[in-house]
């Protein structure tokens, strides 16, 4: 595998931002040799190298056919901010298009994932439900609905309220209840409502997490569709809101991807023969 920072131009967000890749060193077994994608999003206090940093994803990702682009999404909640950057079109548009060209991967929607943790997890969630043409599944670890999270008292609640009035320019998550650029139930129905061709949705969360509530809430509305359009998965295990559960079920997630098994053996592996005595 290899492993890059990358560094390039913005035209959306008009600067310079960051990319961390993890991409097979050998030719995809997919359209004309290129790779899978999965775009990986990172949760409120990280940014695009954390997950490769607090997780084993690049030895996991050994085992399969695929390319993982993490971006820096900030304290976004991955929204065009009302006060802020246009992070939604930055990650969902803009880095696609500069990563096919930058890279061997995949452009078709059956070949393309996203998913996240936490802030990630909603991220990815609203990502893969507006623009469900672009990806055959999305994954989402310990999160939730935001606009239907409590206020919390704290560090955390000063920082989720912050949010609220950057990200979605409201005193409160709860304001964005029924909005349809923020609201997941919303986009979800509409997309039920217009015939959308619709992406798996897979949820994870641990049994001592905090987001517990929030995961439940989307797992009983997505549930409660009628014959399960999104062949919705929800997953619960031992575990807090942490990176030892994700860490597990990022691995997860990625088995239950179509992705050809690869273990390539390297130049230096095939060079050695065993010794005849």
């Amino acid at each position: 595998m290899a492993r890059l920072l990358v560094d390039y131009y913005s035209d959306i967000m008009r600067r310079c931002c960051q990319l961390e890749v993890i991409i097979p060193q050998v030719p995809g077994k997919k359209s004309g040799g290129k790779h899978p994608v999965l775009y990986l999003l990172h949760g409120t206090f990280g940014d695009q190298t954390i997950w490769g940093r607090r997780t084993s994803l690049e030895r996991y990702v050994n085992d399969y056919d695929i390319a993982v682009i993490t971006p820096a999404g900030q304290l976004s909640a991955y929204a065009n901010m009302a006060r802020g950057e246009r992070y939604l079109d930055h990650i969902a548009v803009e880095i696609p298009a500069v990563a096919k060209d930058m890279f061997p991967i995949c452009g078709d929607r059956e070949n393309t994932y996203i998913a996240g943790l936490s802030m990630g997890g909603y991220g990815a969630m609203k990502i893969g439900l507006l623009y469900p043409d672009n990806y055959a599944g999305i994954g989402a670890l310990s999160c939730g609905n935001q606009p239907y999270f409590a206020q919390r008292e704290g560090p955390d609640g000063e920082i989720i309220a912050n949010r609220a009035r950057l990200a979605f320019g409201k005193e409160k998550l709860s304001g964005a209840i029924g909005d349809p650029k923020h609201d997941l139930f919303v986009i979800a129905g509409d997309n039920l409502n217009k015939g959308k061709k619709l992406p798996s949705v897979y949820m994870a969360c641990g049994t001592e997490d905090r987001n517990m509530t929030n995961a439940v809430t989307v797992r009983d509305y997505f549930l409660s569709l009628e014959g399960n359009p999104y062949n919705f998965e929800f997953h619960t295990g031992p575990g807090a809101h942490d990176w030892e559960f994700w860490d597990i079920w990022i691995k997860h997630y990625l088995d239950t991807l179509d992705l050809e098994k690869t273990r390539p053996i390297g130049r230096w592996e095939a060079d050695l023969k065993p010794e005849r005595s």
